[in-house]
């Protein structure tokens, strides 16, 4: 059966050298009419075709004996200022030079080894509908954009709006108003991205990210674009720290996914930091370098999250526990006598001293055991590390597999699959 053409009405460029290579492809395209192909050897008649007609697609070799595809893509990207998509032809069957076209702004790429014809119009039918969906996309944003309140990027709101609103709340707050919080959401790797596969790929990324979050909140909480490659939430309901913490949660579960773009495909998540008035500052410049220093610290540690404070002791004095994407996780339900402190208070206490031992967590009662590794050890306690997050109780008894020893430890912290006990006896 014959593969049928791309639709109707695209103009179509075909840069080739081979002129057995190009005529077969410019006679498959022109078929039946419903593609009008206009032929190159190089880019100085594939400059000419381009001046003269609106094309909608350019097919470009990569090999073009005294030129290369990618220089020519990135001349054609540099002369014009909306310049048409471009599906590269390729026989190296390399993946590097996949990624430079990626990285160049190419639209799509097909192998000539075996050239699937089918493949080929299915590449320059999704290169066009792409290139009309983003000129939509640019037109919307421009349209937005006449808003001041609107990011013509994002859909969210711009930077200057949500500072405004940021300086309302805090003014109000400081007033004897509700207090509020700030959460800084940052896309992470975003600039591993870009280095990887171009702005354009990580453009669409940060879209991808923006409508997400978009949503992933209520139609009435506040979010707007706060740095390049970060978004600010302000919080202005429920502040409890708990309440706080899952948000932070869902934001974390909501905002990681795959995306996929053309040929490349790569999974996007958040890092997020929130700070609350007044415990962490009275202004907005205050709760904003808390917030990047929670997020700072969330990266440090490997989590998704982490509040600028820990939750504070409720009327009871028990600490209120925290989500193992934050920075600590306490025991919420201490018995009396023992000591409940953060991970960073153990950082302070008797040095620690580093190895690597095969440990097993032994729950009494019920007769379980979960390997770990021992990652750090004092006359005080430990630093567990378990290869599968779980969630341990209060006390266990932790062997030491090479020496036999066994140790009844109580739960000082957690965080990720990190661990800290304390020796009990």
């Amino acid at each position: 059966m014959k593969p049928e053409s791309p639709a109707t009405g695209l103009f179509v460029a075909v840069v080739d050298d081979d002129d057995i290579y190009r005529e077969r492809i410019s006679h498959f395209l022109d078929g039946q009419g419903k593609c009008r192909v206009f032929q190159a050897d190089g880019s100085v008649t594939l400059i000419e075709v381009l001046d003269k007609h609106p094309i909608d697609c350019i097919v470009l070799d990569y090999n073009l004996g005294n030129e290369n595809g990618l220089s020519i893509g990135e001349m054609i990207k540099n002369k014009y200022s909306d310049p048409p998509p471009i599906v590269m032809l390729t026989g190296e069957g390399k993946e590097r030079i996949v990624v430079k076209a990626f990285h160049c702004g190419f639209s799509d790429y097909v192998s000539k080894r075996n050239l699937n014809l089918d493949e080929l119009a299915d590449a320059i039918t999704g290169a066009v509908r792409r290139k009309s969906s983003d000129r939509a996309e640019r037109e919307e944003r421009n349209r937005l954009a006449r808003f001041s309140s609107v990011d013509g990027m994002t859909g969210l709101h711009t930077h200057s709006f949500i500072m405004e609103r940021a300086e309302e709340l805090a003014t109000s707050a400081r007033h004897g108003g509700a207090p509020y919080g700030l959460v800084i959401i940052r896309v992470d790797k975003l600039e591993s991205i870009g280095a990887m596969y171009g702005h354009v790929i990580r453009d669409r990324a940060l879209r991808a990210f923006a409508i997400r979050l978009k949503g992933a909140i209520r139609e009435t909480d506040i979010c707007g674009q706060y740095a390049e490659r970060g978004f600010l939430y302000l919080i202005d309901r429920d502040l409890r720290p708990a309440s706080v913490i899952k948000v932070c949660e869902r934001l974390s579960g909501d905002l990681s996914f795959e995306v996929n773009f053309d040929k490349a495909s790569f999974k996007l998540a958040p890092r997020i930091g929130a700070a609350l008035f007044p415990l962490d500052g009275t202004t907005v410049d205050q709760l904003l370098a808390a917030g990047e220093s929670a997020l700072e610290r969330a990266q440090s540690i490997g989590a998704r999250f982490a509040l600028a404070s820990p939750p504070p002791p409720d009327a009871a004095g028990a600490v209120q526990p925290m989500s193992a994407g934050a920075d600590l996780v306490a025991v919420a339900s201490a018995g009396p006598g023992q000591l409940i402190a953060n991970r960073l208070k153990d950082r302070r206490c008797e040095p620690r001293q580093r190895c690597l031992k095969r440990g097993q967590i032994v729950l009494r009662g019920i007769q379980s055991v979960f390997d770990c590794t021992i990652r750090d050890i004092s006359s005080r306690g430990a630093r567990l590390r378990v290869d599968e997050y779980f969630v341990p109780p209060e006390q266990f008894d932790l062997l030491i597999v090479e020496s036999g020893v066994k140790k009844f430890v109580g739960l000082r912290w957690r965080v990720g699959n990190d661990i800290g006990v304390q020796f009990l006896e």
